[in-house]
């Protein structure tokens, strides 16, 4: 967990997913997002274009 936690805090985000964090935070009421937010972002965005992928088209991202 520690290690997951360590690549976490080192990892980048895209702006689509940036962005997505702090619509998810805004909609709980926060102005910033916390981690919840930006998994929650990343596993939103990975399966958007996993979705995309299987209509034939390109990753937003």
């Amino acid at each position: 967990m520690t290690e997951n936690l360590a690549l976490f805090e080192e990892a980048t985000f895209t702006e689509f997913e940036l962005a997505t964090a702090e619509q998810i935070a805004m909609s709980l009421g926060r102005k910033v997002p916390n981690k919840g937010d930006m998994v929650m972002a990343c596993e939103k965005s990975r399966e958007w274009n996993q979705q995309r992928r299987e209509l034939g088209l390109t990753d937003w991202v």
